[in-house]
């Protein structure tokens, strides 16, 4: 009975499932446009959201369509309706521009030249070519301006661009050259990643009263990276990278906002306070603080290298040398140099051997980013050199772009509601002070003058540290037979000299007399030596011999005749630790 209720029961939900009606989903066009033809679609768009503190993409705000089927302009990618598509040139060559406003200010490219004074009416001339015609399609309503591009390295041939062209800037951005920057402090570093960024992305959000703070990039990978490092240690910063540029996009002025965008905007009150607070932050975590209005796309490969200021420095290491030597590693790794190329000794000591530099660690941690293209890095691909892997990563960036620069502008300036809009506004302004990097102003402050240490503070030297030496007392000295002992002590530490005043007739003396050796050298032998003071000759009456340590140290040293009592205090210089400060820390 209860089996067969059981098959009743999936009966009757089969039943109903299949009465159930297919969640229909708005067509974009993409399909339809894919039925004629096999191009790909662009997936690496503007129009998206932006966390321009964590440096990714978020929700998309604006509809794309592809009712048009429009292609990029060598016809390689599907593009969306609301997407300019301009291609950069790869090529080293010059490359000419002109903007043309209408169409009848449109000339042949060929009869400018070839018809000069020929004809009366020279405006006249190709107005009939197919040049002109595809020029006028080009040329919808008043507004409406395109640009035509020679390129030298390709014939010569006039190339137009969309009306997206009013601001464009022909540039070539594909080449081995390595660029390479030494940064002293996380700041200088995300200032440096934030230069991706192409213009003003502060505008119109009230951060005039943040100082120096750094704003953009402060909760990335690259920021997290940094200040992980920097707490560790003090470091510097090798910044290197290489990057392609094949692409650049921008989108309308007044986009259509996506469906879900659109949606999550009308769920937002008009009123913002702590009530409504999270709604806004909501809003932000789903889709940043930003929209990206305009991108280029390529490839780069970044890779930052944080090394140990102070302990590079005890080394012998010069930031001049480890920057040059992180370059031709670099190289190397791109194919630039064979692989087999011999390096300097200092070379190979500063990349091979600083395993062996006191920390298990070494001194130098990289982090690399590869954006677009496929296969990368050598090290991951087997059987393949590097300039191989290198070549077949550049070759494979017309085919997987990614976003290498970006314009963007704030999330508001999408939303039509006035009091909706100025309250993003003010909810973006304060998640970005709440999360901003504060400016390390012990950076900026340097180091007073002490011996051992350079410009950045580190300490130049290891071993050297600071020595006070206290002679205090002596008893029982019996360096005459008839009378007492005319006491005095002599100190020596490597070639510094003390000696203490005599005291008269007392085998006890007191001197309790210190004397700051100021800046030493440790290893060397703080020698004590006392006399008695006699008309015709000095007499010897002893000897103490210590080599100082770290740490305030008593002692009584027994001589030929007595006991001397001296105390010493011995102290590293900074970040030197250690019984006789031989090891960096940097705590110390």
């Amino acid at each position: 009975m209860e089996s067969r209720a059981f098959c009743l029961l999936m009966l009757y939900c089969f039943i109903n499932v299949c009465k159930l009606h297919p969640l229909i989903r708005p067509s974009n066009g993409l399909r339809l446009c894919r039925k004629n033809s096999s191009l790909p679609a662009l997936e690496v768009l503007p129009g998206g959201g932006w966390d321009n503190l964590r440096n990714i993409d978020m929700g998309r705000v604006m509809n794309l369509s592809y009712s048009q089927c429009q292609t990029t302009e060598d016809g390689v990618y599907l593009t969306p309706d609301e997407v300019f598509v301009i291609p950069q040139k790869v090529s080293g060559g010059e490359t000419n521009s002109e903007i043309i406003m209408s169409w009848l200010e449109q000339k042949s490219s060929t009869s400018s030249s070839i018809n000069a004074d020929v004809s009366f009416y020279s405006v006249l001339n190709a107005k009939f070519s197919a040049e002109n015609q595809r020029m006028k399609t080009h040329q919808v309503k008043e507004s409406s301006v395109t640009a035509r591009v020679q390129n030298r390295f390709q014939r010569g041939q006039m190339q137009k661009l969309p009306s997206a062209v009013r601001d464009w800037r022909p540039f070539s951005r594909c080449s081995k050259q390595l660029s390479s920057a030494l940064h002293h402090s996380v700041d200088s570093l995300m200032k440096s990643s934030t230069s991706l960024i192409n213009n003003n992305w502060e505008i119109d959000l009230s951060l005039d009263d943040i100082g120096k703070a750094i704003i953009g990039g402060s909760r990335s990978d690259i920021a997290k990276f940094a200040q992980s490092q920097n707490a560790m240690d003090k470091a510097t910063f090798a910044l290197n990278e290489i990057s392609c540029t094949y692409y650049s996009f921008r989108v309308t002025d007044h986009p259509e906002l996506s469906t879900e965008f659109s949606k999550h905007l009308q769920r937002l009150p008009t009123q913002y306070d702590v009530k409504t607070k999270a709604l806004y932050q909501r809003t932000i975590d789903t889709y940043g603080t930003h929209y990206i209005r305009q991108v280029h796309l390529g490839g780069r490969v970044r890779r930052v290298t944080a090394f140990r200021t102070c302990l590079a420095t005890l080394k012998g290491f010069s930031e001049t040398d480890i920057k040059n030597c992180l370059n031709i590693e670099l190289k190397m790794t791109l194919g630039f140099l064979p692989a087999n190329v011999s390096l300097s000794n200092k070379c190979s000591q500063i990349l091979k051997d600083n395993m062996n530099m006191g920390f298990h660690q070494g001194f130098m941690t990289h982090k690399t980013e590869v954006l677009g293209g496929e296969k990368y890095f050598p090290d991951l691909v087997l059987n393949q050199s590097p300039a191989e892997a290198y070549s077949n990563w550049m070759m494979s960036l017309h085919d997987n772009p990614e976003v290498i620069s970006y314009a963007i502008l704030p999330l508001h300036h999408l939303v039509a509601d006035p009091e909706v809009s100025g309250n993003l506004k003010t909810a973006v302004t304060e998640y970005i002070e709440e999360n901003m990097l504060s400016v390390d102003h012990k950076e900026s402050q340097g180091c007073s003058q002490t011996p051992n240490l350079d410009y950045n503070c580190c300490p130049m030297q290891a071993g050297r540290g600071k020595l006070v030496v206290t002679v205090e007392r002596a008893a029982g000295l019996k360096a005459d037979l008839f009378t007492c002992t005319d006491g005095y002590v002599k100190v020596w530490y490597n070639l510094m000299y003390e000696e203490t005043e005599v005291i008269m007739d007392n085998n006890d003396p007191e001197w309790n007399i210190s004397y700051d050796l100021g800046s030493i050298e440790f290893g060397h032998e703080l020698i004590f030596e006392v006399w008695d003071s006699d008309v015709i000759y000095n007499d010897f009456v002893g000897i103490c011999v210590v080599r100082p340590e770290r740490g305030s140290h008593s002692h009584s040293c027994k001589l030929k005749r007595g006991i001397l009592y001296f105390t010493y205090n011995a102290s590293c210089d900074a970040h030197l630790t250690g019984p006789r400060c031989s090891r960096y820390s940097p705590k110390a």
